[in-house]
């Protein structure tokens, strides 16, 4: 049947609605922005990275006002991901190389998050994507871009979706979710 999406179950129920595809941005899709020095770059990668922790703390706290306290703990996780030494230090290196603070900050992410892909525990292997997420979200931080959201009430079509989208997401705007990947707990 045409439009028909069929795939593992993770909750109960049929969703009825438009589509609207997510695509991730990652490095294609946020604006590179020029900086005029190192210590520039350094600067607005460490002020986008505490920017990012903060937007996620701030979700963490919502979700918890919902009475969502599981995913607002992934929030929380994802907060420390954004400031995590390893990976803002590597793209302060990154940037000091010539590399643009977008771009530094997304590669440096990109190679925290295979080593946590490598990972033997499929539970704390799918963190990867927590990395790439967290990420991106400093990358929209450094660019000034936006997160897209649907404009009406949508089924949510993905090969997989960050955490932090649903969180994010307006309420009354998500009809059902249907993924390409990921797991029944993703």
């Amino acid at each position: 049947m045409p439009g028909r999406i069929v795939g593992a179950p993770a909750a109960p129920g049929i969703a009825v609605g438009p589509v609207w595809r997510y695509r991730p941005r990652g490095a294609a899709g946020v604006p590179v922005v020029a900086v005029t020095s190192r210590g520039e770059a350094e600067l607005r990668i460490r002020v986008a990275a505490d920017a990012a922790a903060a937007q996620l703390q701030a979700l963490a706290a919502r979700l918890c006002e919902l009475d969502r306290p599981g995913e607002a703990e992934i929030l929380e996780a994802q907060a420390l991901m954004a400031i995590d030494p390893a990976i803002v230090d590597e793209a302060v290196r990154l940037a000091r190389t010539g590399m643009s603070p977008v771009e530094a900050v997304l590669a440096a992410a990109e190679a925290s998050a295979e080593v946590i892909a490598a990972l033997d525990d499929a539970l704390l292997a799918a963190r990867a994507g927590d990395v790439r997420d967290v990420a991106v979200r400093v990358a929209r931080a450094l660019s000034g871009a936006h997160l897209d959201v649907p404009e009406a009430p949508s089924v949510v079509v993905a090969d997989d979706l960050p955490p932090s989208l649903l969180a994010e997401m307006p309420p009354g705007l998500l009809l059902g979710v249907a993924l390409a990947g990921g797991s029944p707990t993703a």
